[in-house]
Protein backbone atom coordinates (compact mmCIF):
# COMPACT_ATOMS: atom_id res chain seq x y z
CA UNK A 1 0.00 0.00 0.00
CA UNK A 2 1.65 3.46 -1.08
CA UNK A 3 1.82 5.98 1.52
CA UNK A 4 -1.34 8.03 -0.28
CA UNK A 5 -3.46 5.24 0.40
CA UNK A 6 -2.45 4.77 3.84
CA UNK A 7 -3.04 8.42 4.20
CA UNK A 8 -6.48 8.13 2.77
CA UNK A 9 -7.30 5.28 4.74
CA UNK A 10 -6.65 6.72 7.83
CA UNK A 11 -8.82 9.63 6.80
CA UNK A 12 -11.80 7.33 6.01
CA UNK A 13 -11.41 5.85 9.26
CA UNK A 14 -11.05 8.66 11.87
CA UNK A 15 -14.44 10.33 13.26
CA UNK A 16 -14.72 13.67 14.13
CA UNK A 17 -14.81 12.48 17.91
CA UNK A 18 -12.08 10.73 17.64
CA UNK A 19 -10.12 13.86 17.71
CA UNK A 20 -8.38 15.12 20.31
CA UNK A 21 -9.92 19.09 21.10
CA UNK A 22 -6.10 19.98 20.68
CA UNK A 23 -6.64 18.71 16.48
CA UNK A 24 -9.97 20.17 16.45
CA UNK A 25 -8.40 23.40 17.92
CA UNK A 26 -5.56 23.44 15.22
CA UNK A 27 -7.69 22.53 12.55
CA UNK A 28 -9.75 25.34 13.07
CA UNK A 29 -7.43 28.32 13.27
CA UNK A 30 -5.49 26.56 10.10
CA UNK A 31 -8.66 26.84 8.35
CA UNK A 32 -9.12 30.78 9.35
CA UNK A 33 -5.62 31.43 8.48
CA UNK A 34 -6.48 29.80 5.23
CA UNK A 35 -9.66 31.78 4.68
CA UNK A 36 -7.86 35.05 6.08
CA UNK A 37 -5.15 34.87 3.04
CA UNK A 38 -7.92 33.54 0.38
CA UNK A 39 -10.04 37.14 0.97
CA UNK A 40 -6.82 39.27 0.87
CA UNK A 41 -5.06 36.71 -2.24
CA UNK A 42 -8.15 38.04 -3.93
CA UNK A 43 -7.19 41.60 -3.47
CA UNK A 44 -3.77 41.23 -5.14
CA UNK A 45 -3.97 41.45 -8.94
CA UNK A 46 -2.94 37.92 -9.33
CA UNK A 47 -5.64 36.77 -7.84
CA UNK A 48 -8.01 38.46 -9.76
CA UNK A 49 -6.50 37.64 -12.95
CA UNK A 50 -6.51 34.16 -12.03
CA UNK A 51 -10.38 34.77 -11.29
CA UNK A 52 -10.43 36.28 -14.89
CA UNK A 53 -8.91 33.50 -16.63
CA UNK A 54 -11.58 31.07 -14.97
CA UNK A 55 -14.65 32.90 -15.15
CA UNK A 56 -13.96 32.81 -19.19
CA UNK A 57 -13.42 29.09 -19.18
CA UNK A 58 -16.45 27.37 -19.92
CA UNK A 59 -17.20 23.98 -17.34
CA UNK A 60 -20.00 22.59 -14.57
CA UNK A 61 -21.00 25.49 -12.24
CA UNK A 62 -20.18 22.82 -9.85
CA UNK A 63 -17.62 24.68 -7.09
CA UNK A 64 -17.24 27.66 -5.18
CA UNK A 65 -14.71 30.42 -5.36
CA UNK A 66 -14.39 31.35 -1.74
CA UNK A 67 -13.75 35.43 -2.06
CA UNK A 68 -16.71 35.75 -4.82
CA UNK A 69 -18.92 33.02 -4.22
CA UNK A 70 -18.66 32.12 -8.22
CA UNK A 71 -19.59 28.93 -8.93
CA UNK A 72 -16.99 26.90 -12.22
CA UNK A 73 -15.86 23.78 -12.34
CA UNK A 74 -14.48 21.96 -9.63
CA UNK A 75 -10.73 21.63 -10.59
CA UNK A 76 -10.96 25.31 -11.48
CA UNK A 77 -12.43 26.44 -7.89
CA UNK A 78 -9.42 24.54 -6.29
CA UNK A 79 -6.60 26.30 -8.61
CA UNK A 80 -8.53 29.70 -7.64
CA UNK A 81 -8.80 29.30 -4.10
CA UNK A 82 -5.78 27.75 -3.80
CA UNK A 83 -3.45 30.53 -5.80
CA UNK A 84 -5.50 33.23 -3.77
CA UNK A 85 -4.58 31.69 -0.60
CA UNK A 86 -0.57 31.55 -1.79
CA UNK A 87 -0.96 35.25 -2.87
CA UNK A 88 0.22 36.83 0.13
CA UNK A 89 2.79 34.05 0.65
CA UNK A 90 1.13 33.41 4.55
CA UNK A 91 1.32 29.99 3.95
CA UNK A 92 2.32 27.84 7.10
CA UNK A 93 1.08 29.36 10.39
CA UNK A 94 3.42 29.90 13.46
CA UNK A 95 0.81 28.01 15.92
Amino acid sequence: MSLSEKLAEFILNTSYEGLSSDAVNKAKLCLLDFLGCVYGGYKERFGRLVLSLINELNGKREATVIATGDKVLSAYAALVNGTMGHALKFDDPPY
